[in-house]
Protein backbone atom coordinates (compact mmCIF):
# COMPACT_ATOMS: atom_id res chain seq x y z
CA UNK A 1 0.00 0.00 0.00
CA UNK A 2 1.57 3.27 -1.15
CA UNK A 3 0.52 7.04 0.33
CA UNK A 4 1.15 10.04 -1.11
CA UNK A 5 1.61 11.98 1.79
CA UNK A 6 1.63 11.28 5.81
CA UNK A 7 -1.44 11.53 8.21
CA UNK A 8 -2.66 14.62 7.79
CA UNK A 9 -4.86 15.22 11.05
CA UNK A 10 -6.88 12.24 11.29
CA UNK A 11 -6.69 11.52 7.29
CA UNK A 12 -3.92 8.93 5.46
CA UNK A 13 -4.40 9.65 1.65
CA UNK A 14 -4.23 6.82 -0.08
CA UNK A 15 -2.94 6.55 -4.04
CA UNK A 16 -5.42 3.56 -4.34
CA UNK A 17 -7.99 1.56 -2.13
CA UNK A 18 -6.21 -1.19 -0.37
CA UNK A 19 -8.17 -3.82 -2.31
CA UNK A 20 -10.06 -4.99 1.15
CA UNK A 21 -13.29 -3.32 0.86
CA UNK A 22 -15.54 -4.68 -1.82
CA UNK A 23 -18.15 -1.79 -1.13
CA UNK A 24 -15.43 0.56 -2.24
CA UNK A 25 -14.58 -1.41 -4.95
CA UNK A 26 -18.48 -1.25 -5.65
CA UNK A 27 -18.91 2.43 -5.69
CA UNK A 28 -15.58 2.94 -7.47
CA UNK A 29 -16.61 0.18 -10.52
CA UNK A 30 -20.06 1.76 -10.73
CA UNK A 31 -18.26 5.40 -10.89
CA UNK A 32 -16.10 3.89 -13.56
CA UNK A 33 -18.77 2.22 -15.44
CA UNK A 34 -20.76 5.74 -16.12
CA UNK A 35 -17.59 7.78 -17.14
CA UNK A 36 -17.74 6.84 -20.77
CA UNK A 37 -14.43 8.51 -21.83
CA UNK A 38 -15.96 11.20 -19.46
CA UNK A 39 -13.51 12.61 -16.47
CA UNK A 40 -16.24 12.10 -13.88
CA UNK A 41 -20.13 11.23 -14.47
CA UNK A 42 -23.22 13.56 -13.62
CA UNK A 43 -25.02 12.85 -10.22
CA UNK A 44 -28.07 11.80 -12.51
CA UNK A 45 -26.52 8.91 -13.54
CA UNK A 46 -25.77 7.29 -10.32
CA UNK A 47 -28.35 3.83 -10.18
CA UNK A 48 -29.04 3.02 -6.40
CA UNK A 49 -29.81 -0.49 -7.69
CA UNK A 50 -25.93 -0.72 -8.87
CA UNK A 51 -24.46 -0.12 -5.45
CA UNK A 52 -27.32 -1.25 -3.13
CA UNK A 53 -25.32 -3.39 -0.77
CA UNK A 54 -23.11 -0.33 -0.19
CA UNK A 55 -25.76 2.64 0.21
CA UNK A 56 -25.98 2.55 3.44
CA UNK A 57 -22.98 3.66 4.18
CA UNK A 58 -22.92 6.06 0.77
CA UNK A 59 -23.36 9.63 1.28
CA UNK A 60 -23.77 12.93 -1.48
CA UNK A 61 -22.66 15.95 -1.19
CA UNK A 62 -23.42 18.88 -3.54
CA UNK A 63 -20.97 21.94 -4.13
CA UNK A 64 -22.34 25.40 -3.62
CA UNK A 65 -19.98 27.77 -5.74
CA UNK A 66 -21.14 31.51 -4.59
CA UNK A 67 -20.50 31.59 -1.76
CA UNK A 68 -18.81 27.68 -2.01
CA UNK A 69 -20.05 25.53 0.89
CA UNK A 70 -20.53 21.92 0.35
CA UNK A 71 -23.41 20.03 1.56
CA UNK A 72 -24.43 16.95 2.58
CA UNK A 73 -27.34 15.47 0.42
CA UNK A 74 -28.10 12.19 1.03
CA UNK A 75 -26.48 10.55 3.72
CA UNK A 76 -26.59 6.81 4.17
CA UNK A 77 -28.24 4.90 7.58
CA UNK A 78 -24.86 3.48 8.50
CA UNK A 79 -22.78 7.19 7.96
CA UNK A 80 -25.96 9.24 9.99
CA UNK A 81 -26.08 6.33 13.04
CA UNK A 82 -21.83 6.66 13.20
CA UNK A 83 -22.56 10.56 13.87
CA UNK A 84 -24.82 10.10 15.54
CA UNK A 85 -26.85 13.23 14.68
CA UNK A 86 -28.93 14.29 11.39
CA UNK A 87 -26.43 15.59 8.89
CA UNK A 88 -28.80 15.16 5.63
CA UNK A 89 -29.14 18.89 4.38
CA UNK A 90 -26.50 20.52 6.61
CA UNK A 91 -23.19 21.84 5.11
CA UNK A 92 -19.86 20.71 6.73
CA UNK A 93 -18.97 24.51 8.48
CA UNK A 94 -22.19 24.10 10.36
CA UNK A 95 -21.38 20.96 11.90
CA UNK A 96 -21.26 20.54 15.89
CA UNK A 97 -18.28 18.25 15.14
CA UNK A 98 -14.93 18.23 16.80
CA UNK A 99 -13.29 20.96 14.95
CA UNK A 100 -10.82 18.10 13.64
CA UNK A 101 -13.50 16.65 12.26
CA UNK A 102 -14.77 19.25 10.50
CA UNK A 103 -11.14 20.60 9.42
CA UNK A 104 -10.68 16.56 8.27
CA UNK A 105 -13.92 16.55 6.32
CA UNK A 106 -13.28 19.65 4.39
CA UNK A 107 -9.90 19.43 3.68
CA UNK A 108 -11.18 15.88 1.44
CA UNK A 109 -13.79 17.56 -0.20
CA UNK A 110 -11.76 20.95 -1.13
CA UNK A 111 -9.25 18.56 -2.49
CA UNK A 112 -11.66 16.37 -4.20
CA UNK A 113 -12.96 19.65 -5.60
CA UNK A 114 -9.64 21.24 -6.93
CA UNK A 115 -8.44 18.24 -8.13
CA UNK A 116 -11.22 16.63 -9.93
CA UNK A 117 -9.91 12.79 -9.44
CA UNK A 118 -11.06 10.14 -6.73
CA UNK A 119 -9.70 10.23 -3.84
CA UNK A 120 -9.13 7.48 -1.34
CA UNK A 121 -7.89 7.22 2.35
CA UNK A 122 -7.89 5.82 6.18
CA UNK A 123 -9.59 7.65 8.65
CA UNK A 124 -10.05 7.76 12.59
CA UNK A 125 -13.22 7.47 13.77
CA UNK A 126 -14.22 7.31 17.49
CA UNK A 127 -16.03 3.72 17.06
CA UNK A 128 -17.36 2.38 20.20
CA UNK A 129 -15.27 5.21 22.63
CA UNK A 130 -12.04 4.00 21.27
CA UNK A 131 -10.26 6.82 19.63
CA UNK A 132 -7.73 4.85 17.66
CA UNK A 133 -9.86 3.25 15.12
CA UNK A 134 -9.40 3.43 11.65
CA UNK A 135 -11.74 3.02 8.83
CA UNK A 136 -11.56 3.25 4.64
CA UNK A 137 -13.15 5.45 2.54
CA UNK A 138 -13.51 7.29 -1.12
CA UNK A 139 -14.58 9.77 -2.25
CA UNK A 140 -15.32 10.50 -6.18
CA UNK A 141 -16.37 13.69 -7.97
CA UNK A 142 -19.45 14.20 -10.00
CA UNK A 143 -20.11 16.51 -12.75
CA UNK A 144 -23.66 17.90 -13.59
CA UNK A 145 -22.28 20.07 -16.37
CA UNK A 146 -19.28 18.11 -17.31
CA UNK A 147 -16.63 20.70 -16.26
CA UNK A 148 -16.74 21.25 -12.50
CA UNK A 149 -16.98 19.32 -10.07
CA UNK A 150 -21.02 19.59 -8.53
CA UNK A 151 -21.78 16.82 -6.36
CA UNK A 152 -19.42 13.98 -4.96
CA UNK A 153 -20.36 10.76 -3.75
CA UNK A 154 -18.39 9.27 -1.04
CA UNK A 155 -18.01 5.46 0.59
CA UNK A 156 -17.37 5.36 4.31
CA UNK A 157 -16.73 1.52 5.31
CA UNK A 158 -17.37 1.20 8.88
CA UNK A 159 -17.29 -2.22 8.29
CA UNK A 160 -13.95 -2.78 8.61
CA UNK A 161 -12.99 -0.63 11.28
CA UNK A 162 -9.57 -1.76 13.22
CA UNK A 163 -6.82 -0.64 15.83
CA UNK A 164 -4.65 1.36 13.68
CA UNK A 165 -1.95 -0.93 13.08
CA UNK A 166 -3.62 -3.43 12.98
CA UNK A 167 -4.26 -6.44 10.44
CA UNK A 168 -6.25 -4.50 7.74
CA UNK A 169 -4.07 -1.52 7.62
Amino acid sequence: MTTDQEWLGEILYLDEPTGRSAMIALVRAHWESLRNGRRFPPRSEIDPTAIYNALPYVSVLQYQHEPYRIQFRLVGNEVGRLYGRSVQGRFIDEMDWDPQDIADTTHIYDRLYREAKPLYGLSYTNFQAKADRVFEWAALPLSDDGERVTHAISIDDYTMVTPRGGKLF
